[in-house]
C-alpha cells in the first residue's frame, strides 16, 4: 500500500460526493490498484509483482449515503493509465502525504457538514411546511420557520441568540 503525496482528485467514476471505489488492473507485469474513500481518501495498493496472465481491469463503486440512482456499479469503466503509478506513492505517510492527506479530509469535512447543514434546513422547512402543502401557509407558521432558521445559523455561526428569541 502506498500513500499519495497531492491533494488532486484522482480521475475516477464516481455516482455522488462521497464514493467508495475500488479499482484493480494490471499493468507491467504487475496486479495494481486503488482504494478510495468517501470520494477523496485514497491508497495505492500493489496485489502482485510477478503477474503473467491476461491484461484485466475491474471495479466497483458505491455511495454509501444511498442517494445516487444507481446506488452502487459493478465494474465501472475506469482509465488505469490516468491514475498515479504505485511507485509514485508514499511508503509511509511522510511529509507530503500528512499534508496530502489533511487537505484531503479537510475537503472531506467541509463536504460533509455542507451536506448536513442542507440536509437540516431541509428538514426544519419540510416540518413547517408540509402540512400546509398547496396552500399559503398562516403567518404564524412563516414567523415559527423563520425563528428555527435563524437559531440554525446563529449556532452554525457561534453566535449568541438574540434576547427576543
Amino acid at each position: 500500500m502506498r500513500w499519495a503525496t497531492t491533494d488532486e482528485n484522482f480521475s475516477v467514476p464516481s455516482i455522488g460526493e462521497f464514493d467508495h471505489f475500488v479499482g484493480v488492473y494490471s499493468t507491467g507485469g504487475c496486479v495494481d490498484g486503488i482504494v478510495q474513500f468517501f470520494g477523496s481518501i485514497p491508497f495505492l495498493i500493489r496485489l502482485s509483482d510477478s503477474f503473467a496472465g491476461e491484461e484485466f481491469r475491474l471495479a466497483y463503486l458505491v455511495d454509501p449515503t444511498r442517494e445516487g440512482n444507481p446506488a452502487e456499479i459493478r465494474n465501472p469503466h475506469f482509465d488505469a493509465h490516468v491514475l498515479p503509478p504505485f511507485g509514485s506513492g508514499a511508503e509511509v505517510p511522510d511529509a507530503s502525504a500528512r499534508k496530502a492527506y489533511q487537505a484531503r479530509f479537510l475537503g472531506l469535512l467541509s463536504r460533509h457538514y455542507a451536506r448536513a447543514d442542507g440536509l437540516h434546513i431541509r428538514a426544519i422547512v419540510e416540518q413547517a411546511l408540509s402540512p400546509y402543502e398547496g396552500e399559503v401557509a398562516p403567518q404564524e407558521v412563516l414567523d415559527e420557520l423563520q425563528m428555527k432558521l435563524r437559531a440554525f445559523f446563529y449556532h452554525k455561526l457561534g453566535l449568541p441568540q438574540p434576547a427576543n428569541d
